[in-house]
């Protein structure tokens, strides 16, 4: 897990904004602009940290390839963030044991299990549960309920 990706990003020629916005909807805006040579990239400043982490993931990876915000575009960079986040490696070796006995149902059940792996990593469980749903762990249905 990168510590500080907020850094990483700024040293790479980004600005990262925070601004504040009141809409629970509004968790990344991609603004397409350029202050003092650099691309900026605008997050709510009144999420939690693991969801400023997922947006400012996913509005970069509008900018650097250039996706637009088609269902294509909006799904592609939803698995951009979510595997800088919550790597195959990782999901390997903090799911093992449950992807071995295909024994999803434990996992959505066990809020210690996943309150642990967000600390660990600095990712939303709906993010974490994301990853599991792309890699076949659990059901669309079973996600859909961390949807919300």
């Amino acid at each position: 897990m990168v510590k500080n990706l907020f850094n990483l990003v700024e040293n790479e020629r980004f600005k990262i904004i925070e601004i504040d916005v009141r809409l629970k909807e509004s968790d990344g805006i991609f603004y397409g602009m350029s202050l003092n040579g650099n691309n900026c990239v605008c997050i709510n400043k009144n999420r939690p940290i693991e969801s400023k982490r997922f947006s400012m993931l996913h509005e970069l990876c509008h900018l650097l390839f250039g996706f637009d915000e088609s269902n294509i575009g909006e799904e592609c960079c939803n698995i951009f963030a979510s595997n800088i986040l919550f790597s195959e490696k990782d999901l390997q070796r903090e799911f093992y044991d449950y992807t071995v006995k295909k024994d999803n149902f434990q996992i959505l059940n066990s809020i210690d299990l996943l309150e642990k792996i967000q600390a660990i990593y600095g990712i939303s469980i709906k993010t974490m549960c994301y990853r599991l749903y792309l890699n076949d762990i659990i059901s669309e249905e079973q996600y859909d309920k961390f949807k919300r």
